[in-house]
Formats: C-alpha cells, structure tokens, sequence
C-alpha cells in the first residue's frame, strides 16, 4: 500500500521523465519482494505503460516480463493478454520479430481462455499482427489461417470494422500469392456483404485493378484506376498516386508509349507534390526503363540518376530498390562510358550481397524459432485449454460421466480440425510444388 500510494502521489506531482526511468525498475524490485503482499496487477501495468509512453522500449521490455510473471502466478488472463499484447508490439516495433510472434502467440490463447469479453478488440489486434509478420516471412497459410481465425472473433463479438480490415489483409496476402481470381472473388464479397467506407472502396479499387491487370483485363483494370482519378485526389493520395503509375502501365501494355509517358510524368509530378518519395523513386525508374528501351540514354540516365539520389536521401535502400544500379551501370555502358558503368555495377553487387544477407537473416530466424512449431504448439495448447476449462466448467455444475466425456471430446475436435486443415493443406500444396505434371 506504502509503495502503491507513493506512485501514485509520484505521478500527480509529475517527477522529472529521466527520474521515473531509475525509479521503475527499484519499485519492481519492492514489489517483488512483496509478491503475495497486496499485490496490485493494474498498478503494476500502468508501471510497464508509463515506460512504452516514454518511448523507452528497453524498460518496457525489462518491466514488462517481471509483471508478466506476477500475472502468471495470478493465472490473471486479462493481465497476462495485456501483458503480451505489449511485449509483442514492442518487440515487433524493435525488430525482434522472432519475440514478437512467441508474445503474441501466448497473448491469443490467454485472449481466448480470458472470460472479460473487454479484452477481445485486443485479442482480434493480436491476430492481425501475427498475420502481418507471417505474411512477411512468407509463411502465408498461416497468415491466413489467422485471419481466419480473427475474422471468426470479430464476427462473434460483432466488429464488422474489424472483420472488413482483415479481409482486406487477405486480398493483399492473394495478391502476393498470385491468386488473381481469388482477389476478385474476396474483393465482390466484401461489397456484397458490407457497407464500406469511401477510403475503403479507393482501396479495393486499387487491389482490383492490379488483379485485373494481371490477368490481363485491361479495360477492366483501367476502369477501376480511372474510379480513383475521378475522385477526390486528396482523400487517399497514395491511391492517386497508384492509379497514375498504373494506367501508364496499361498503356505501355497496349503499346500506347507516349500515353504511358504523359501518365508517369503526372505520377511523378503529383508525387513530388505530396511527398510521395518511394513514388516518385517507382515513377522515375520505370520511366527511365521506357527511356532506355527506346535507346534515348541521356533521358534515361537523368530519371535513373534522379531515382537513385531519392533512395540516398530520404528512403531506405533495401531489396525492392537495389536494381537502379544496375540500370545506371547499363545506361553508362551503353553510352560508352566504361569507368562509371563499372563503378555503379559494382554498387550494384554490393546492394546484392545485402539483399542475399537479409534473405539469409530471415531464413536463419525462421529456423531460429521454427515458427511453424511455433504456432502448431499454440493450437494444441489452446486445445488443451479448452479441454481443462470445459472440464472445471462441467466439474461446477455437477455435469459428469458419460456426457462430461463427450463434451470434452467435442470441444477439443474443433480446436485440433482447424490445425489438421491447415496441415493437409500446406501437404497437398508441398504435392502440387513438387509435380512435374
């Protein structure tokens, strides 16, 4: 109580940051001498808040584990999801992804044993981080069997809000698969069932249009591109930015060149405007190329040149951009000029090599943590949960025998056929990878 009300009168007379930065982690060191002693979890919380709002990632990660194992001797489910919903995002927000999908993992299934229907929205949150960092690391069954899952909470505690977010996660995840057809069949259900929002639906047409132009309906892409233009640009101003670019891509398809110019010069001038570098980067290099195609090498060295300083100046160079390099050494050479092509060839190898070490880095993690035992362990612990939970649950209302037996048997078969589904499918997808048919 003594050290519960000196924060408290700590935090009215709002002491300096730094001092409450030293403080924190002594008071844990109080309070974990008083575990059993008045212990006070939502006290100890707002301790691991206070240093997350401080920005002080290190402290939350340090103050965070120590009420995290307060919470676990309390068996405190709405804590310990709060708990790992932190130390999840923090460790996702420093790059430790690795933690971040064991926390959240942990967070999910103590979400759904917890019994406050308050701590959902956080629960549903927590899915939809973990889809994005599997979706990353290109684990994308997975991501989708957790939107899946999320989608399944958001219906049950109605959030429709949330249940047209992540079905808009798993267009993006169809798209990077490939699955055009599916893309449009996803995209016509969400409208069919849901009334969307306007920045919604410039957003699905965006998603629409690429999947049209991937399957080649061009007069159906640029419909919904030319949507997009027709609407207020300032709403959504990436989306703007997209639809110009993209129509230029139409337009070189149709062998239309100088219609493709007009369009990616209005892209890059719109881009520049709102600050849209990694656009203006996207507009110029594709320009460049068309430039070069056409054998006008002093135009394209000027949009490649241009491309280039963008990345070194205000975006970070990474796998998606590395390729400038070697478009500049290609120009140079082409021009004659063999000292310059061979130094931008070289800086090209150089942004290879990272880009194979970064590849190397996510693999070596993925078998670092093994994530998909991961998360098979996360459903069959979340099945053994249940199990006990339904069984203290029949144990208190005098329900036994022949009926408790079967009760518990139900309950564990919903949990196990969502991880056996997802096991046949990642196996008939391994069997189709490996056909030669």
């Amino acid at each position: 109580m003594l050290i519960t009300t000196f924060f408290y009168l700590r935090h009215k007379v709002q002491i300096n940051l730094d001092l409450k930065r030293y403080l924190t982690p002594i008071a844990l060191f109080f309070f974990s001498l008083l575990t059993g002693y008045g212990s006070d979890l939502a006290s100890d919380y707002s301790l691991v808040i206070d240093a997350y709002k401080n920005n002080d990632y290190e402290q939350t990660k340090i103050i965070g584990n120590e009420v995290l194992d307060k919470a676990k001797e309390q068996q405190d489910y709405y804590h310990l999801t709060k708990l790992y919903y932190i130390l999840g995002y923090v460790s996702e927000m420093t790059d430790d992804f690795g933690n971040a999908i064991i926390y959240y993992l942990e967070g999910c299934r103590m979400g759904l044993l917890c019994e406050d229907l308050s701590i959902k929205p956080s629960v549903i949150s927590m899915h939809k981080n973990l889809e994005t960092i599997l979706a990353d690391y290109k684990h994308f069954d997975l991501a989708k069997q957790f939107i899946k899952d999320g989608i399944e909470l958001s219906i049950t505690y109605k959030s429709e809000e949330q249940v047209i977010s992540l079905t808009s996660n798993l267009i993006y995840i169809l798209i990077q698969e490939e699955k055009y057809d599916e893309v449009l069949v996803t995209i016509d259900s969400l409208r069919s069932n849901f009334e969307l929002d306007y920045n919604t639906q410039i957003q699905l047409k965006n998603k629409e249009g690429i999947a049209h132009m991937n399957l080649n309906n061009l007069k159906d892409a640029e419909a919904c591109y030319q949507f997009i233009l027709d609407n207020d640009p300032s709403s959504d101003s990436k989306m703007y930015a997209f639809a110009l670019h993209n129509l230029a891509l139409i337009e070189l398809k149709k062998e239309k060149t100088n219609l493709a110019i007009n369009y990616l010069n209005q892209a890059i001038t719109y881009s520049l405007e709102k600050k849209l570098n990694f656009r203006v980067f996207r507009g110029r290099q594709q320009l460049g190329e068309l430039y070069l195609s056409n054998n006008q090498l002093n135009l394209a060295l000027y949009q490649f040149l241009n491309a280039a300083e963008i990345i070194e100046t205000s975006y970070t160079n990474n796998a998606e951009t590395y390729s400038i390099y070697q478009w500049i050494s290609t120009t140079y050479e082409q021009q004659g000029n063999i000292a310059l092509a061979l130094e931008y060839k070289e800086k090209y190898s150089e942004k290879l090599e990272e880009y194979i070490a970064q590849q190397k880095e996510i693999t070596e993690l993925d078998k670092k943590y093994n994530i998909q035992l991961l998360t098979d362990r996360y459903y069959d612990l979340l099945a053994a949960d249940m199990e006990q939970k339904e069984t203290e649950r029949l144990a208190k209302f005098g329900i036994g025998g022949t009926a408790s037996f079967f009760l518990i048997i139900l309950s564990i078969m919903v949990y196990r056929q969502r991880r056996t589904k997802v096991l046949l499918a990642r196996e008939i997808n391994e069997l189709h990878l490996t056909s030669e048919v």
